[in-house]
């Protein structure tokens, strides 16, 4: 059955590889009409350090043959409860039968107007916070999420067929600050670009990328990357590989700071401060039993490293941590 589909969200990006791009790309894949509500932000650190576009017009264009249409913000609070200008002539020119609300959208109650108008429309929400990413003062857990958003949410709820939270923690979060019950929730993890892994893996990518690092075939190897930023715990990663103390075990790190580690040319900081953001850096991580490949998305101009000073090329900050400053010693990384 084809399905015209609208999808909700704060932030779309043709460029990355988000959980709205891929669906957008097997929504198609299966033959459905898709339309992508969207901010006007076209950079995902903008988009998470909160630098708002100030103004801007309506734009629209198609992806994988999907209708994407960014919208200007009709005010901003804080940047905490951003509505759209009114989407309520696109839902009525798109005729969704699925309407998919990507968190609390201040938007939702446009959308409930055009269930309640059109009951045969099913409209699903996904959720990304938890404890863990949200709810960190009192403002915010009792205020924003306990009153403002709970109140979009609390209107929503009798019209939505499901609310899926991402990852187990959300349901804990949405049960105890928006009293949401458990039968109203199941969990959808967030997916991987299938066809874009088998293609790599037929093209040997795995085995090029071992013979340029020279890791064995055979060797067990850990791939993580994204936003290197301090939520992300990298540094937990690497400390487990120390533990582990094996020398069959690499781990390739790949990914680009935020912008506001500029300053810090030669490192990013994952917690700790670890990877060389030079792409030029090269050479291989080897502390003992560690195996650690780093790979900036970003490059930098070479320069003193802010906690060490080195130059050394390919060799990232001695000094990680006040308590433990030996801990990533001697960490040389390789650009892949």
């Amino acid at each position: 059955m084809q399905m015209k589909i609208v999808m909700l969200c704060e932030f779309f990006n043709e460029e990355l590889e988000f959980q709205e791009n891929l669906l957008v790309k097997y929504y198609r894949r299966h033959g459905h009409d898709v339309t992508v509500i969207a901010s006007l932000f076209e950079s995902v650190f903008d988009y998470y350090e909160d630098r708002a576009p100030k103004g801007g017009e309506h734009r629209e264009y198609q992806h994988e043959g999907a209708r994407i249409i960014k919208l200007p913000f009709r005010f901003n609070l804080l940047n905490r409860v951003r509505p759209y200008v009114s989407i309520r002539t696109i839902l009525e020119e798109a005729k969704p039968d699925l309407i998919f609300v990507h968190d609390i959208m201040p938007n939702l109650p446009e959308c409930i107007a055009y269930v309640k108008a059109n009951p045969q429309t099913r409209m699903i929400m996904d959720y990304h916070a938890d404890y863990s990413n949200s709810g960190k003062n009192w403002v915010s857990l009792k205020i924003l999420h306990g009153v403002i958003r709970k109140w979009y949410l609390d209107r929503a709820r009798p019209y939505l067929q499901k609310i899926f939270p991402i990852v187990p923690a959300g349901f804990e979060f949405l049960e105890q600050v928006y009293r949401v019950p458990m039968h109203e929730m199941e969990l959808l993890p967030l997916g991987t670009d299938l066809e874009y892994g088998v293609a790599i893996t037929e093209a040997g990518g795995g085995a090029a990328v071992r013979k340029r690092l020279g890791i064995p075939a055979d060797a067990f190897t850990v791939f993580t990357g994204g936003k290197l930023s301090r939520n992300r715990r990298t540094e937990h990663l690497i400390d487990a590989v120390r533990r582990i103390c094996r020398d069959d075990l690499h781990v390739i790190i790949a990914g680009a700071p935020r912008p506001s580690m500029s300053n810090m040319p030669r490192c990013s900081r994952i917690g700790r401060w670890v990877c060389p953001m030079s792409t030029s850096s090269a050479g291989r991580t080897r502390r003992g039993c560690m195996n650690i490949w780093t790979r900036a998305m970003s490059g930098y101009s070479p320069a003193a490293s802010p906690c060490c000073g080195s130059r050394r090329s390919g060799w990232a900050c001695r000094c990680c941590s006040s308590t433990d400053p030996s801990r990533f010693a001697d960490t040389k990384t390789h650009a892949i």
